[in-house]
């Protein structure tokens, strides 16, 4: 494996495109951007091209980069319990939100 390595740098995001389909993959044309930064709302692509990045993701929220008060958040956080399902569980930070939620619908208990 390590021998296909240099050949895989040097074709980048091209050859995963032949090897992983990417959600919403254009059939016709199997490539993906690379995107290779972020900075507030904004991320920057392979060729330098900035967006405005609205997506987010399938199990997570675009908070935007570089923020000093969530790189920290998240840092805090990670040092002690960085994730952790709800199945049959629970933690601190899900109790928190519940609560918190609760509080912002005036739901009994909240």
């Amino acid at each position: 494996l390590s021998s296909l390595a240099p050949a895989r740098a040097a074709q980048g995001s091209e050859m995963l495109g032949r090897s992983f389909m990417y959600p919403m993959t254009n059939l016709a044309s199997p490539s993906a951007k690379k995107m290779v930064r972020g900075t507030g709302v904004y991320v920057e692509d392979e060729d330098g091209r900035v967006l405005l990045e609205g997506l987010s993701g399938l199990w997570c929220t675009s908070l935007g980069w570089g923020h000093p008060e969530v790189i920290e958040a998240a840092r805090a956080q990670m040092s002690e319990l960085s994730y952790y399902h709800c199945y049959a569980r629970t933690n601190d930070q899900v109790e928190r939100l519940t609560e918190r939620l609760a509080a912002l619908a005036k739901m009994e208990g909240g």
